[in-house]
């Protein structure tokens, strides 16, 4: 699976493995490459950690291509869109209590390491301080999310 596969395709296999919109977890990503339970009779998506590591991935990217002035602006703007599916599937699923639990839609087992990688995605995506949770729904622009560097 791997035989040919350098870093530079990690944006677009990152983007292939997130849940498209029409589906359950939508903006999340699935634990597996082959997109199922593995035989495990486990919900494919929506993990926390898969969502956190994955948006950083992507993130990464996203902030690198906005630095280079000679950015594709097709590839930029597909990023944004994975990231704006993904930030929205994540604070719509945080607990008042604080809580990050293991699956961001069911619940789960509750770490505190889930909490500590919530909070440093988080603090990487740098979103405004304005932003609402109730807004969401209308946010179409991932840029607009993002604080003023």
């Amino acid at each position: 699976m791997w035989q040919g596969i350098t870093t530079a395709d990690l944006p677009s296999l990152l983007m292939d493995h997130q849940v498209p919109q029409d589906q359950f977890d939508a903006g999340t990503f699935y634990w597996r490459l082959d997109h199922s339970d593995g035989g495990a009779d486990v919900i494919p998506a929506g993990y926390v950690e898969d969502a956190v590591f994955s948006t950083l991935g992507l993130l990464t990217h996203h902030d690198t291509l906005l630095a280079d002035p000679d950015h594709d602006p097709e590839e930029l703007a597909l990023l944004a869109g994975a990231l704006l599916d993904a930030t929205k599937a994540i604070l719509v699923s945080l607990p008042e209590d604080g809580q990050v639990r293991e699956h961001l839609n069911l619940g789960g087992l509750h770490l505190n390491a889930y909490g500590g990688e919530m909070l440093y995605l988080l603090d990487q995506l740098n979103l405004d301080n304005d932003l609402e949770i109730s807004d969401l729904d209308s946010e179409t622009d991932f840029a607009g999310m993002r604080q003023d560097p």
